[in-house]
């Protein structure tokens, strides 16, 4: 039962990252979901316009073949130059939590501290968030 954090390269990795929170609240009646189109475009790096000027790491938690959770850490050169403070931001943050309250705390934690690992490669020194580059 061990946990894994991979970071999303493919297209099949992408679409699990997306439709995440479809399958876990599918029964949830007081989530309202998204359009998944509307996802799509947010989340593609090569042409929504928020890329330009960030950079975006996503990262999938798998437990026994099972995706169990989602986040995206986000360095956004736009914010750094005008504020001139060395923050991250993750969002996109979903966490199964069938497993059971000590399976839940550690994907968050493990999912938190790989988007901080991350942000910190690019040279961040803080992490704020949930937030997207909706």
């Amino acid at each position: 039962m061990s946990l894994t954090i991979t970071p999303v390269r493919t297209r099949k990795q992408k679409r699990e990252f997306i439709h995440l929170p479809y399958r876990l609240y599918k029964d949830n009646p007081n989530w309202v979901p998204p359009l998944v189109m509307e996802q799509k475009h947010l989340l593609n790096t090569a042409k929504h316009p928020f890329y330009r000027h960030a950079a975006v790491e996503m990262l999938l938690a798998t437990r026994n073949g099972s995706t169990v959770g989602r986040i995206a850490a986000v360095a956004d050169d736009n914010f750094l130059d005008f504020h001139q403070e060395r923050v991250g931001f993750f969002g996109f943050f979903e966490c199964d939590l069938k497993g059971g309250d000590e399976r839940s705390r550690e994907t968050t934690h493990a999912l938190l501290n790989a988007a901080e690992e991350w942000l910190r490669e690019k040279n961040m020194v803080e992490i704020r968030g949930p937030t997207s580059p909706s």
